[in-house]
C-alpha cells in the first residue's frame, strides 16, 4: 500500500478515479466536470489530494481539502474543507507507513491531507462527517463543535426525513404534516390566483445583476465566515444549487438546493407583499418538482419580515433546530471556538 499526495488541478483521469471511488457513495462525484469545477476551478485553483494506491498501483482511496476562501473582519485567509474521503472495503484494515510509523490507511489517508494542507499555508481545515470519522479526526487534533442552525420548515416527503424515521410515532407525525402542508400549499395557490403565480419567472444560478442582492455581503464581523466575495459565490453557482425567482415588480429570491434539502439564501427585496408570498410559493413548486425532501427559511430571516411570518404560518411550516457535527483544527485557537464561527450554508459544498 502506498500514499500519493499531490497538490492540483487534476487531470481528467485522476477526476475519472475519484469517480469511480467516492463517486458511488455521492453520485455527484461520478460526473468528471463536477470534480473539475470543485477541485480544479475553485477560486484558488487546485486542491489537495491524497490518493491510496494498491500493490498493483490501483487507486483504491481518495481524500481531498479543498481551499475555501474565509474572513474575519474583511480580512482574508483560506480554510481547507475536508471532502470525497473513501476507502474501498477490502482495505480498510490494512496499514501503510507514514511519518516512520505504519499505522492503518484509513487514518494515514486523512493525515497526509490535512498536514500537506496546513504546511502549505491553509489557516484551519474544517469537515463535517460522520460520528466514526469524527473519533478518528478528535484524535488527530480536530475539536467538535456542534452548530445548531434554526429554520422553518416545509416537508415535501416525510418518508425521507431521518427525524422522521425514529419510531412509527415519528414517522405518522411527519408524513400527517406533509399532508397538511400540500393542503394548505395548494389554498394559497388558489387564493393568489393563477395570474400571479405564473407571473414568476424561475431562473438557474444567481443573475448577473443580482449581485448586490445576495446578502452575503462582505460587512465587518469578528467571527470566521466562508467568504462571499463575487468569485467564491460564483463557483458555488456553478456546482449548480442555486435558482433565482423573479417577479413583475422587481422582487428577487435566491434559493440554493443541497442533498435533497431546498431554503432561501436570500429572501426578496420589494414592496408587494402578494408577489412575496407568489415567489415563496413558486420556489415550494421547484423543490416539490425536482423532488427535493423539504424547503427551509433561516428562523433569523422569518423574524424579519412580518410578512413571510404570517406566510409560513398559513402554509403551515414548523420551526426546527438542525444540529451539524463541525470539526475544526488550526494552531490558532481562535478558530476551535464555536462562539467564532459565523456558520451558514456555505460551509457545505
Amino acid at each position: 500500500m502506498n500514499l500519493l499526495v499531490k497538490r492540483g488541478p487534476l487531470s481528467d483521469k485522476e477526476l475519472l478515479a475519484i469517480g469511480a471511488t467516492y463517486g458511488t457513495i455521492d453520485e455527484r462525484y461520478a460526473s468528471v466536470e463536477f470534480c473539475r469545477i470543485l477541485f480544479n476551478e475553485n477560486p484558488i485553483g487546485y486542491s489537495f489530494h491524497v490518493f491510496v494506491l494498491n500493490d498493483t498501483a490501483q487507486i483504491v482511496g481518495h481524500y481531498a481539502v479543498i481551499p475555501i476562501r474565509i474572513t474575519i473582519n474583511k480580512r482574508l485567509a483560506l480554510s481547507g474543507k475536508g471532502e470525497a474521503l473513501y476507502l474501498a472495503d477490502e482495505y480498510r484494515n490494512s496499514v501503510v507507513e507514514y511519518c516512520n510509523s505504519t499505522i492503518p490507511t484509513g487514518i494515514a489517508l486523512m493525515n497526509a491531507a490535512h498536514d500537506f494542507a496546513m504546511a502549505s499555508g491553509i489557516t484551519v481545515l474544517h469537515n463535517i462527517t460522520r460520528s466514526d470519522v469524527g473519533i478518528i479526526q478528535r484524535i488527530a487534533g480536530f475539536r467538535h463543535l456542534q452548530i445548531s442552525r434554526d429554520a422553518y420548515y416545509y416537508i415535501i416527503d416525510a418518508s425521507r426525513v431521518n427525524s422522521f424515521q425514529v419510531s412509527a410515532k415519528l414517522k405518522l407525525a411527519g408524513k400527517l404534516l406533509q399532508v397538511g402542508n400540500q393542503t394548505l400549499y395548494r389554498l394559497a395557490r388558489l387564493r393568489l390566483g393563477r395570474k400571479t403565480t405564473q407571473s414568476i419567472q424561475v431562473l438557474p444560478g444567481i443573475q448577473p445583476d443580482a449581485d448586490r442582492q445576495v446578502g452575503l455581503s462582505e460587512e465587518s464581523d469578528p467571527r470566521w465566515r466562508v467568504s462571499s466575495d463575487k468569485e467564491t459565490v460564483r463557483w458555488y453557482e456553478q456546482l449548480g444549487t442555486f435558482n433565482s425567482y423573479l417577479s413583475p415588480d422587481g422582487c428577487r429570491m435566491i434559493t440554493r438546493s443541497l442533498r435533497g434539502h431546498a431554503f432561501v439564501a436570500v429572501w426578496p427585496y420589494g414592496d408587494s407583499i402578494r408577489f412575496q408570498r407568489a415567489l415563496l410559493l413558486s420556489a415550494i413548486q421547484n423543490a416539490i418538482d425536482t423532488k427535493q425532501i423539504s424547503f427551509s427559511i433561516p428562523t433569523a430571516t422569518v423574524k424579519k419580515h412580518e410578512s413571510l411570518e404570517i406566510c409560513t404560518k398559513r402554509l403551515g411550516f414548523v420551526m426546527r433546530s438542525v444540529v451539524t457535527n463541525l470539526y475544526v483544527k488550526s494552531d490558532d485557537p481562535f478558530f476551535s471556538e464555536a462562539s467564532n464561527i459565523h456558520y451558514d450554508t456555505f460551509f457545505n459544498l
